[in-house]
């Protein structure tokens, strides 16, 4: 938007004394219905582009079917040849898109005052849809609530509003991602406060909910459509089930933290290969492809085999599981569920003894690991996408595999294993993302099974607590401390430990030479007036000592002369910070300090001086802190 145009709309408001909270009204709903049709793009390239490589290239190459062993050969190189299209592009243009999306987010949040580049939404679409529509791993919400994010972030930086707007639409772009993805509404608008927000703050709350409702309706209005998943109503047959629900909700929480272990453990392999980084795409993604010789089910986000899981089947033919619009598109799932029985087999077969649930309990089993090495290869090596829907679908092999086991147990005394595929699908992605409420809300939104709400809020919050105890960090927020930073649920909500040194540090203040004699330094203290001096040298700006005026008053009462140079009454070793560390230990350090000041160095291991901290330069700082999140 050009200048002009802004200082027009900003007299606009004047003159017609439209309030800040209307203004932000009419920017959350241009932000959610945005969303919205975002996400009806990025729907509409992935299924042109699985149309593409999965069906009209094999036509054009002659197979005629996906389960020919030719075929199975071409389709091992379409997820490598997608990743040779995604690297250069994520490389060249933002590299904030690879990956999935949503910690860069969180990082311009905290770190940027919410400020996203805007070429980083369109970068972030592309990319991702190509990563799903050649059969990469990975889900589509983290694509979309980067795009939304970034369209909130620049209406906000383009009106020039302060911090605090910038960062509500950034959530409510957030907010109608997840709506219309998922279309999850409720769930949209939790996420937003639980994942990037951290807290419930009621001015931002209502525009949150005007941008993820107006996303649903958007998305309705562009494809109509109706719940991703159509189950059968489970329920549980005993109350005792209580106690499945809480070990479901253990094993959800290791086989969570495995996922996230395991896409950090792989992302630092690809690190460690010697090619271009560009390259490492088109290798994860041929990784994902051998796998998907023996396994297509790991393909693309997994929503026909999770659809089969919920409704107690299973996919076992081949053929049936070749990415296309219908995994594309999950609107596209409503297909009646007795049409799944000509690619699936039920999870329990009576007529066939213990053979069919031990094959399909196995099957789901090895799934889970397959699932998270497929998604950490996409993802890991540079590929571009979302974590949700992985976690979703891990959580439903797990899920499922256990009621089969309890089938086998306790056989017709427990619920149907596509009762606890959908308790495992809530489980792990709490235990995986920190998430509790969220995945309650959107697994209820997704299934509307208001009979397995408590099943999914007990074995949801024994996941995350058994995940805390695992380790603090998250999905999402574990990149961050792997940098060294405190952002998302790595960190308490004091301010003091959110606020890093940097952003509070004087970077103008004086200083003196270490050939200074006491005398010269009383003389400049009469001047300036500070308590305390960095002593530096000249030529490198290096940090040699403090010394303070106690220090000067207490020589001269020694009877030192004054003509001693500073650097013999100076502090040669005294308590120093970096900039990347945080306020709360400085806090510390000052009221144990007689120099009412900690010099900043450039770092541990380069003494340059780079600024000093006060009580005042932390007030400073903690104020400004606050008024941002008002």
């Amino acid at each position: 938007m050009p200048s002009r145009v802004v200082r027009i709309y900003w007299r606009l408001v004047a003159r017609l004394r439209i309030t800040e909270d209307q203004q932000s009204v009419f920017w959350a709903i241009v932000i959610g219905a945005g969303g919205g049709f975002a996400a009806f793009v990025f729907f509409e390239l992935i299924a042109g582009i699985s149309t593409l490589c999965f069906h009209l290239i094999p036509h054009w190459l002659g197979f005629g079917a996906p389960t020919d062993m030719g075929w199975q050969f071409v389709q091992m190189w379409i997820p490598a040849l997608g990743g040779l299209i995604v690297g250069p592009m994520v490389y060249r243009w933002a590299i904030e898109a690879r990956g999935h999306g949503v910690p860069e987010v969180m990082l311009a949040m905290s770190r940027e005052s919410g400020r996203i580049r805007p070429r980083v939404g369109g970068v972030k679409s592309i990319a991702s849809a190509v990563t799903l529509g050649s059969g990469g791993s990975a889900g589509q919400e983290g694509p979309i609530v980067q795009v939304g994010s970034a369209l909130g972030s620049l209406i906000g930086q383009v009106l020039h509003m302060p911090t605090r707007k910038i960062k509500t639409f950034v959530a409510c772009g957030a907010a109608a991602g997840i709506s219309a993805v998922f279309n999850t509404p409720i769930a949209g608008v939790f996420f937003a406060i639980e994942v990037l927000l951290g807290e419930l703050r009621p001015r931002s709350l209502i525009f949150i909910v005007l941008s993820s409702a107006t996303a649903w309706v958007t998305v309705h209005l562009l494809m109509g459509r109706d719940r991703i998943f159509q189950l059968p109503p489970w329920q549980f047959l005993h109350v005792w089930e209580f106690f499945f629900w809480i070990v479901l909700g253990v094993l959800a929480a290791l086989v969570g933290r495995l996922f996230v272990r395991s896409l950090y453990l792989i992302e630092d392999l690809f690190e460690k290969i010697p090619v271009r980084p560009w390259l490492r795409p088109a290798l994860g993604g041929l990784g994902v492809g051998v796998i998907g010789i023996a396994l297509p089910h790991v393909f693309g986000s997994g929503y026909r085999v999770m659809n089969a899981t919920l409704n107690g089947t299973i996919f076992t033919r081949l053929g049936a599981l070749t990415p296309g619009p219908i995994d594309a598109d999950p609107s596209q799932l409503l297909l009646p569920i007795e049409s799944l029985a000509d690619s699936a087999v039920p999870l329990i077969d009576a007529a066939g003894g213990m053979g069919p649930i031990l094959a399909a309990m196995g099957l789901m089993v090895i799934l889970v690991f397959a699932k998270i090495l497929a998604t950490s290869m996409t993802l890991g090596s540079g590929g571009s996408g979302g974590v949700f829907a992985p976690a979703l679908f891990i959580g439903a092999m797990l899920g499922g595999s256990f009621g089969l086991l309890l089938q086998l147990i306790l056989p017709g005394h427990v619920a149907p294993p596509g009762a606890y595929a959908i308790i495992g699908m809530a489980a792990t992605f709490a235990a995986a993302a920190h998430a509790p409420i969220t995945a309650i809300l959107i697994i209820y939104e997704l299934t509307r099974s208001e009979a397995m709400i408590p099943a999914i809020m007990v074995a949801t919050v024994v996941a995350t607590l058994f995940g805390f105890r695992l380790a603090e960090d998250s999905i999402y927020t574990v990149k961050f401390k792997r940098r060294g930073l405190r952002i998302g649920d790595t960190q308490a909500r004091d301010p003091l430990k959110q606020i890093q040194v940097r952003e509070a540090m004087a970077t103008e203040f004086f200083s003196i030479q270490p050939t200074m004699t006491i005398r010269q330094a009383l003389l400049y203290a009469e001047t300036v007036g500070q308590r305390a001096y960095p002593v530096v040298e000249r030529a490198g700006g290096e940090l040699l000592g403090l010394v303070t005026l106690y220090d000067l008053n207490l020589a001269m009462a020694a009877n030192k002369p004054d003509t001693t140079p500073i650097c013999e009454v100076m502090d040669p070793a005294p308590e120093v910070m970096a900039p990347e560390e945080y306020i709360d230990t400085a806090v510390s350090m000052l009221d144990h300090s007689d120099a009412n000041m900690i010099p900043v160095v450039a770092s541990r291991e380069e003494h340059r001086l780079v600024g000093v901290l006060t009580h005042a330069t932390l007030m400073r700082a903690y104020n400004e802190y606050q008024m941002e999140r008002e």
